[in-house]
């Protein structure tokens, strides 16, 4: 049995279903509006990585505690850039292995070495300006030992009891850090994107989804049926939204983004006909709302799971050209 709200096969339902399917998903998160929120942000200090710089800030919510972020920026900075908010998975380092800020971190090492995912760090070198935070239950915002890959159901339950299942925890999150990032003096925020691994790509599409600050999305890892997965061992934690699979699976949550422009990595493991039937519907969605060139999607036949790299990364440097982007006057300060 389909989802409620799965993708329908009539292209002239697409463009209604879209905007019902984001709707839902925002009310199924519990998700409140922008001007609800009151995002602050307070800067707590800056260093040297490598030849980048590293801002640490402090981003407040109301009705909600603060969390720390980390803004990387490119040196020789004389023009504002594109930027990327940067989501990790569900990984020991949480945001530490995204950054390339191990040292200090449990579980940042590993990660990295594991993951390959240190992505903020990348484009930061590449010459984007990147934001990245620990997720609830992680890093700095963990009580203990980080997660290897899964958090503890003790943490699902109580934040349903406060009223907003994990998920929809991080995605507020996500949603407070953009004015953050928008209103950061070398950043241009008519180009922020969202780029993700793993449980962080799936945000990251979220956040696409349902925010029209995000102009762009970039996941990678493997996204599947969360409804065929929900009864398997081990299953993703993700989807711990009440009623979530009855209304949305993930394909389902890929096609909303359409047709915002898009790059999908999506691990084959060994059955590449399925890997391809998961993303049919964003493909699908694409096709119908007149965003086919929009959509790219990349089937990574590597044999663990981890983050794509290179392929996402030209994919970006495509998008939003830094070299199209100099000479522009001076950043905003």
């Amino acid at each position: 049995m389909k989802p409620h709200l799965s993708v329908p096969n009539d292209p002239g339902q697409i463009a209604a279903w879209r905007n019902k399917a984001r709707r839902t998903l925002r009310q199924l998160l519990n998700v409140p509006g922008t001007d609800l929120m009151g995002t602050s942000m307070k800067r707590l200090g800056s260093r040297r990585h490598g030849s980048l710089t590293a801002h640490r800030v402090l981003v407040a919510q109301r009705d909600s505690e603060p969390f720390d972020a980390i803004i990387l920026e490119p040196p020789d900075l004389r023009e504002p850039r594109s930027a990327w908010l940067c989501l990790h998975g569900s990984v020991p380092g949480g945001m530490a292995s995204v950054t390339g800020l191990i040292e200090k971190q449990k579980g940042g090492r590993k990660s990295l070495m594991v993951f390959e995912d240190d992505y903020a760090l990348q484009l930061t070198r590449r010459g984007y300006v990147t934001m990245s935070f620990h997720l609830p239950g992680f890093g700095s915002r963990s009580d203990g030992e980080p997660p290897a890959d899964a958090l503890p159901d003790a943490l699902h339950f109580e934040t349903i009891m406060l009223g907003r299942p994990h998920l929809g925890w991080c995605t507020t999150d996500a949603i407070a850090a953009l004015p953050v990032l928008a209103d950061w003096p070398t950043v241009r925020r008519m180009r922020i994107g969202a780029v993700g691994f793993s449980s962080g790509g799936t945000l990251a599409a979220i956040l696409a989804a349902i925010d029209a600050r995000v102009r762009a999305a970039a996941v990678s890892g493997r996204c599947p049926s969360w409804r065929q997965r929900i009864a398997a061992p081990g299953h993703s934690y993700v989807p711990r939204v009440p009623s979530l699979i009855t209304q949305l699976d993930l394909p389902d949550i890929l096609a909303a983004v359409a047709s915002k422009p898009m790059f999908i990595s999506q691990e084959v493991r060994g059955n590449l006909p399925l890997a391809r039937r998961f993303l049919a519907p964003a493909r699908r969605a694409y096709r119908a709302l007149g965003g086919k060139d929009k959509l790219r999607l990349y089937y990574d036949r590597g044999q663990r799971h981890r983050f794509v790299g290179e392929p996402l990364y030209q994919w970006i440097e495509r998008l939003w050209p830094i070299r199209r982007e100099q000479a522009r006057g001076k950043p905003r300060r």
